[in-house]
C-alpha cells in the first residue's frame, strides 16, 4: 500500500477492503513456528499470555488456535474489534500500524491491568515490537518473520533466532516479579 500511496495512486474503500481481507487470509496463523507450543506450554504455567493480533475478528483467530491446538496456552486473544469496542471506535483501521499497535497494546494493558514495564512482547516484526517499546514494555524480536536481525535490534536489543532460546535471555523473571 506504501507503494501505491508513494506514486499516487488513490485506492478505492472496497479495493481497500479487498486487499486487506486477501492480506489478513494470506497472512493467517495457518503454521506454528518451531518450538512455539513448547514455549507456550512452559510460560503459560507461570505468566499470563495474550495473544495480540491485527486480525478483525475473535472467533475466527481463536478457531485458528483451536485446530492448530494452542488456545488453551492463551488467558486473553486481543483483536482489533475489541480494542475498537473498548475504546468506543467505529473501527480500528490496520494503517497506520504503528498507530494500531499501540492501540491494541493499551487495551491488552487495561484488560489485564498490568503496567508495561510487567509486559513482555514476543514478535517477528520491528513494527509490531516499536509499539511496545513506545509504551515502556520489552521486546524481543525473534527471527522466524520478514525483519531481519538488523531492524529487530534498531527496536531491541532482545534479538532471538527462534522460541527455543526464549528462556535464555531470563526477561519473564523479571516481569513476573515486577509490583509496578
Amino acid at each position: 500500500m506504501d507503494v501505491l500511496k508513494t506514486l499516487g495512486l488513490p485506492l478505492e474503500k472496497d479495493v481497500l477492503r479487498q486487499y486487506i481481507h486477501f492480506f489478513m487470509e494470506a497472512h493467517s496463523l495457518s503454521k506454528l513456528q518451531p518450538g512455539v507450543k513448547k514455549a507456550l506450554k512452559k510460560f503459560q504455567k507461570r505468566l499470563e499470555l495474550l495473544l495480540v493480533t491485527s486480525r478483525w475478528y475473535r472467533t475466527r483467530v481463536e478457531q485458528e488456535l483451536e485446530e492448530l491446538g494452542v488456545r488453551k496456552f492463551f488467558h486473553q486473544v486481543v483483536t482489533r474489534q475489541q480494542a475498537a469496542n473498548y475504546f468506543g471506535l467505529t473501527e480500528l483501521p490496520l494503517h497506520p500500524f504503528h498507530h494500531q499497535r499501540k492501540i491494541l497494546y493499551e487495551y491488552a494493558l487495561r484488560l489485564t491491568g498490568l503496567f508495561p514495564k510487567q509486559v513482555v512482547v514476543v514478535g517477528d516484526s520491528a513494527r509490531e515490537l516499536a509499539p511496545a517499546r513506545m509504551l515502556g514494555m520489552t521486546a524481543v524480536g525473534v527471527l522466524t518473520g520478514a525483519s531481519s536481525a538488523q531492524e529487530l535490534k534498531k527496536v531491541t536489543p532482545n534479538v532471538i533466532a527462534s522460541l527455543e532460546e526464549l528462556d535464555k535471555l531470563d526477561l519473564f523473571h523479571v516481569a513476573e516479579d515486577s509490583d509496578a
